[in-house]
Protein backbone atom coordinates (compact mmCIF):
# COMPACT_ATOMS: atom_id res chain seq x y z
CA UNK A 1 0.00 0.00 0.00
CA UNK A 2 0.95 3.33 -0.98
CA UNK A 3 0.52 6.67 1.33
CA UNK A 4 0.25 10.14 -0.65
CA UNK A 5 0.49 13.52 0.65
CA UNK A 6 -1.60 16.35 -0.60
CA UNK A 7 -1.01 19.60 0.33
CA UNK A 8 -3.10 23.04 -0.82
CA UNK A 9 -0.69 26.30 -0.68
CA UNK A 10 -2.64 29.25 -0.90
CA UNK A 11 0.02 31.33 -0.28
CA UNK A 12 0.33 34.34 -2.08
CA UNK A 13 -3.48 35.10 -2.64
CA UNK A 14 -5.35 37.65 -0.37
CA UNK A 15 -8.48 37.12 0.60
CA UNK A 16 -10.69 38.63 3.36
CA UNK A 17 -13.31 36.20 4.05
CA UNK A 18 -13.73 32.73 3.46
CA UNK A 19 -17.24 31.64 2.91
CA UNK A 20 -19.33 28.85 3.94
CA UNK A 21 -18.58 25.38 2.17
CA UNK A 22 -14.96 26.73 0.80
CA UNK A 23 -13.13 23.45 1.23
CA UNK A 24 -15.91 20.73 0.10
CA UNK A 25 -14.91 17.60 -0.56
CA UNK A 26 -11.21 18.33 -0.07
CA UNK A 27 -8.84 16.36 1.20
CA UNK A 28 -5.01 17.87 2.66
CA UNK A 29 -2.44 16.92 4.76
CA UNK A 30 -1.45 20.24 5.24
CA UNK A 31 -3.81 23.67 4.43
CA UNK A 32 -1.82 26.71 4.23
CA UNK A 33 -3.94 30.03 4.64
CA UNK A 34 -0.99 31.99 6.17
CA UNK A 35 -0.31 35.71 5.44
CA UNK A 36 -3.52 36.07 3.11
CA UNK A 37 -5.37 39.08 4.75
CA UNK A 38 -8.43 36.83 5.77
CA UNK A 39 -10.27 38.62 8.21
CA UNK A 40 -13.63 36.91 8.15
CA UNK A 41 -14.46 32.66 8.64
CA UNK A 42 -17.70 32.24 7.60
CA UNK A 43 -20.81 29.36 8.66
CA UNK A 44 -19.27 25.82 7.64
CA UNK A 45 -16.18 27.34 5.83
CA UNK A 46 -14.11 23.73 6.34
CA UNK A 47 -17.33 21.80 5.91
CA UNK A 48 -16.54 18.71 4.19
CA UNK A 49 -12.52 19.44 4.65
CA UNK A 50 -10.83 16.53 5.78
CA UNK A 51 -7.05 17.85 7.13
CA UNK A 52 -4.23 16.93 9.84
CA UNK A 53 -2.82 20.28 9.46
CA UNK A 54 -4.06 23.79 9.22
CA UNK A 55 -2.55 27.34 8.93
CA UNK A 56 -3.93 30.22 9.46
CA UNK A 57 -0.86 32.40 10.91
CA UNK A 58 -0.19 36.40 10.12
CA UNK A 59 -4.18 36.86 9.02
CA UNK A 60 -5.95 39.55 10.70
CA UNK A 61 -9.10 37.05 11.89
CA UNK A 62 -11.83 39.38 13.51
CA UNK A 63 -14.84 37.33 13.04
CA UNK A 64 -14.74 33.37 13.30
CA UNK A 65 -18.32 31.49 12.99
CA UNK A 66 -19.07 29.14 15.98
CA UNK A 67 -20.21 26.88 13.34
CA UNK A 68 -16.86 26.88 10.89
CA UNK A 69 -15.56 23.38 11.20
CA UNK A 70 -19.06 22.13 11.36
CA UNK A 71 -18.56 18.42 9.83
CA UNK A 72 -15.37 18.77 9.09
CA UNK A 73 -13.05 15.82 9.56
CA UNK A 74 -9.62 16.77 11.46
CA UNK A 75 -7.40 14.02 11.72
CA UNK A 76 -6.93 13.49 15.64
CA UNK A 77 -4.93 10.40 15.48
CA UNK A 78 -1.37 12.67 16.50
CA UNK A 79 -3.59 15.25 18.64
CA UNK A 80 -5.25 18.33 18.16
CA UNK A 81 -3.42 21.55 19.28
CA UNK A 82 -4.27 25.06 18.84
CA UNK A 83 -0.59 27.22 18.45
CA UNK A 84 0.46 30.76 17.77
CA UNK A 85 -2.76 32.22 19.45
CA UNK A 86 -1.41 34.46 22.09
CA UNK A 87 -3.20 37.67 22.54
CA UNK A 88 -6.50 35.70 20.94
CA UNK A 89 -9.82 37.08 22.52
CA UNK A 90 -13.03 35.39 21.60
CA UNK A 91 -16.21 37.40 22.18
CA UNK A 92 -19.63 36.01 21.19
CA UNK A 93 -22.23 38.15 19.12
CA UNK A 94 -25.53 38.49 21.08
CA UNK A 95 -27.71 35.76 20.20
CA UNK A 96 -24.62 32.98 20.14
CA UNK A 97 -24.17 31.64 23.27
CA UNK A 98 -26.84 29.03 23.07
CA UNK A 99 -24.86 27.38 19.77
CA UNK A 100 -22.03 27.12 21.60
Amino acid sequence: SSSSSFVLNLLGNVINEIPSYAFQNTVANLLMLNDMGIERIKDDAFNGLSFERLELGGNNIQEISVNAFRDSNPDLSNGLECRHFEGWEVTLAEGTANEV
